[in-house]
């Protein structure tokens, strides 16, 4: 039975039209999943996503471990810092797809999909070492997500003009009364965003503050659809869709959160085979050239007759008002420019490789 988040009946007040996602009951959309998504590109809006599991490592040999399970370089971070990594399989396939932050030497929290919390916490366990703990605090916190070009002056007001908006820092605040508030310059959108993980006991009284202090700046609620259009404009993976146990982070061209010469990790060795031999499958943005849609495992053909891969991801654009997605084609057949055809319920539509992402946000501050 899907569990509820802890700000349920706040969402069911706001009008949300919840829907079951993983083992959550999660709010859709408010008001209409375009304008959430417009808010955000050029204004703010604020995500509840307090479904995403939270693990602590702690210990004297927990960069020794995080080094073993993890693809980045862990000991590049520091303190106020975070990065996005990846949890890999012996052949090298993705496990789930995460951040980790560095609170001190001997502490680190893991942001994992709720949809693999379960299975990344067994398989952590089943390859800790000796002087580390792991802690599964997922149920214990909520997690918010103020994304859009007015988030810092928000975020500001609230806690301080000394927030960053240095992508992957972070802070820790103590707020009326509420201790330990984490503030990072993290998001899923493509836009300027930062993301508050609080207790759970205090999220509606943050959440209330949120929305008090984000009046001024016209700052709405947003759901999963306004999160899935954005991320896929950003050309942003989504694990089950562009990440899988069959996928490597080579082939989803995340090679930059792979640090082969700084350390050794699980998998390490079959994606440094991989990097040798070169991969046989790519992923690639495109846009269609005629109306329509193209969804998660529609066939990708070269010339209607040629099949060279399939669609994970794929939406109407509201920001471009176009129809783009994402998908896996063999390696030959991925560059930039090339033409392809998409089977939709039989009928083959054109469609162009472009360069991803689609939206790239230009950050300017004064």
């Amino acid at each position: 039975m899907s569990k509820k988040l802890p700000l349920h009946d706040v969402h069911i007040r706001l009008g949300a039209r919840m829907i079951e996602f993983g083992d959550y009951f999660m709010p859709l959309e408010y008001e209409s999943i375009i304008k959430e998504h417009i808010s955000v590109r050029n204004n703010v809006a604020i995500f509840d996503i307090s479904h995403m599991g939270e693990f602590v490592v702690k210990g004297n040999s927990c960069i020794e471990f995080l080094q073993k399970v993890t693809t980045n370089n862990i000991s590049s971070l520091s303190p106020g810092k975070a990065h996005y990594s990846c949890f890999t399989n012996e052949n090298g396939g993705v496990i789930d797809d995460i951040i980790v932050y560095c609170l001190n030497k001997n502490e680190f929290l893991i942001i994992v999909n709720s949809i693999n919390r379960q299975k990344d916490y067994e398989w952590l366990k089943n390859n800790i070492i000796n002087n580390v703990d792991l802690y599964d605090y997922s149920d214990d916190y909520a997690l918010f997500a103020i994304q859009g070009p007015e988030s810092l002056k928000i975020v500001s007001k609230i806690f301080g003009h000394e927030i960053s908006y240095k992508p992957f820092t972070f802070v820790l605040k103590n707020f009326e009364n509420i201790d330990n508030i984490l503030i990072s310059a993290t998001g899923y959108t493509g836009s300027l965003g930062y993301e508050i993980l609080v207790k759970t006991k205090y999220s509606e009284k943050l959440w209330n503050i949120i929305f008090e202090n984000g009046e001024e700046y016209n700052l709405i609620p947003a759901g999963l659809g306004a999160r899935d259009t954005l991320r896929i404009e950003a050309g942003l993976c989504l694990y089950g869709n562009e990440l899988t146990e069959e996928v490597t982070p080579l082939e989803a061209g995340l090679k930059w959160i792979v640090k082969f010469d700084e350390k050794d990790f699980i998998g390490k060795q079959n994606l440094i085979r991989q990097q040798k031999n070169g991969i046989t499958k790519k992923l690639v943005g495109f846009e269609l050239l005629e109306k329509n849609i193209a969804r998660k495992n529609y066939k990708i053909y070269n010339d209607k007759e040629q099949l060279i891969g399939k669609v994970t991801s794929g939406t109407f654009s509201p920001y471009f008002k176009k129809s783009i997605g994402m998908g896996y084609v063999s390696k030959e057949h991925a560059e930039i420019g090339n033409e392809i055809y998409i089977d939709i319920r039989g009928k083959f539509i054109k469609a162009i490789i472009v360069k991803l992402p689609f939206y790239n946000a230009i950050r300017k501050f004064k």
